[in-house]
């Protein structure tokens, strides 16, 4: 069965409106410049959402807090010997309501969430104005739904404890982190020369020429057979002045040219995603099948899924663990299955915590809830 992936291309462009009368000092700030002003017609109005696209790649979210964070509090990622003392606290398990990381996620995001709604307002005050545009006014509205769904999934995701769910009723594998807007990549955020995050960037934080102050635990690499495809996202080397065997992530394969496409969406993902909901509603088979996709994806000679029940699960997030990693899943994956953390902080060194507990999500940043004591209380532990 054919299955039609749209892509998302994202372009970033600049977020200038200006706002001009009689008087042309009479100038809105740029950040408090109402919808129903800087939205005017299609081209404003797409303006406006590319600005909300170029959110998601702010250090604070996609550009790379949202891929190195949820893994150093796992078991996917631990901070070099020598590193730049950046992400310090999340290694360490032992992040703080002061955390600079913290509150710059949570200001990126709600930039994301905020923009959105602009752009939605925005866009409903001109569909009446240009009926002859209706149906591109309408699908530029409907991606900033998308996009401000997708920051309040991430929000909850690193800001709220896990919901308690209950039922009511190979060849080509490297292709997939070198091409861009590959055929299995159903959205992933565009990096040009003008965007480049420099050494903010996710390329040379994780590149041995640059910082490589995140390094991939053995642990990790133990868990892929010899002839998995998906090890070609990991590279052995040693790094100069620190660790003399490690273990570097590869998806980035542009380093610090600091040019790679930041994909967010794949087909894999959808395809173990569907796999553990058919798993938690023992459709069994189902599951089989879908994760079978997947792992023969990554090896061709795989035996054959024949796991069920709980142990089909167990499974499940390890195949998850294979193939998402330094993606920012990890995390998620065990708190929202209320499995215990494990956290290899390299040689030798590791941190249990047992589910559940405190100290899996983020505090609400303290500045935040001095600025608004309407979001009173604190997350409990902080």
């Amino acid at each position: 069965m054919r299955k039609n992936i749209i892509y998302i291309i994202v372009s970033t462009w600049a977020f200038l409106f200006i706002s001009c009368s009689e008087d042309f000092l009479e100038i809105d700030p740029e950040q408090n410049v109402a919808a129903e002003n800087a939205v005017v017609d299609l081209n404003t109005l797409q303006t406006a959402l590319n600005g909300v696209y170029s959110n998601l790649q702010s250090n604070g979210y996609y550009g790379r807090n949202l891929y190195v964070m949820p893994e150093l509090m796992a078991d996917n990622l631990f901070l070099s010997l020598r590193n730049t003392g950046r992400y310090l606290d999340f290694n360490n398990f032992v992040v703080s309501k002061e955390d600079s990381y913290v509150e710059s996620s949570w200001n990126s995001i709600y930039e994301v969430a905020v923009n959105a709604n602009r752009v939605i307002d925005g866009g409903e005050n001109i569909l009446e104005e240009f009926p002859g545009q209706e149906a591109q006014i309408k699908q530029l509205i409907g991606e900033a739904y998308a996009l401000r769904s997708l920051a309040h999934f991430d929000l909850v995701r690193l800001f709220a404890q896990p919901y308690n769910y209950t039922l009511v009723a190979n060849e080509n594998y490297e292709e997939l982190w070198a091409v861009d807007f590959n055929q299995e990549t159903l959205m992933e955020v565009i990096n040009t020369i003008a965007d480049n995050a420099g050494t903010n960037g996710l390329g040379h934080f994780f590149d041995v020429t640059g910082y490589a102050d995140a390094l991939v635990t053995e642990d990790l690499v133990d868990t892929y057979s010899e002839n998995d495809a998906r090890l070609l996202a990991i590279t052995a080397g040693s790094k100069p002045g620190a660790e003399e065997e490690a273990y570097f992530v590869n998806k980035f394969p542009n380093g610090t040219l600091h040019d790679d496409n930041i994909k967010i969406l794949r087909l894999a993902e959808q395809y173990l995603i569907r796999a553990e909901a058919y798993a938690k509603t023992n459709q069994d088979e189902l599951a089989q099948q879908d994760l079978q996709v997947v792992v023969n994806r990554a090896d061709p000679d795989a035996k054959m899924i024949t796991e069920t029940g709980e142990v089909l699960i167990d499974r499940i997030l390890l195949e998850r663990r294979k193939e998402l990693a330094f993606e920012g899943h990890r995390l998620f994956d065990l708190t929202r299955n209320k499995r215990d953390l494990r956290i290899d902080q390299g040689e030798g060194s590791v941190i249990e915590a047992s589910y559940p507990n405190d100290k899996f999500i983020l505090p609400i940043p303290l500045n935040e809830i001095n600025a608004n004591p309407e979001i009173q209380p604190q997350n409990p532990g902080y």
